[in-house]
């Protein structure tokens, strides 16, 4: 990764339940970055390397207390 401009270029749109903000956010509301970066390094990585779909798989938990994973492909737009 290389962000050294300090500019967007690219962007992808990711829901966030409110309840869950805290796993991302200080009390400030200000993101932890640490946090974000472990968690999608492989999406940050595909962005900065200018791929048009990311491929990506999360554990999800179900209310019946099963675990999972979900995959899915993500479309990165360049802002440029």
């Amino acid at each position: 990764m290389d962000a050294t401009g300090g500019e967007v270029v690219s962007a992808i749109l990711e829901n966030l339940e409110r309840d869950r903000l805290a796993l991302y956010a200080t009390w400030l509301r200000k993101l932890k970055r640490n946090v974000l970066v472990e968690r999608y390094a492989s999406i940050l990585d595909g962005m900065y390397a200018g791929e048009a779909l990311i491929e990506v798989s999360a554990p999800v938990r179900y209310q019946d207390g099963r675990e999972g994973f979900v995959e899915t492909a993500i479309s990165v737009m360049n802002m440029e």
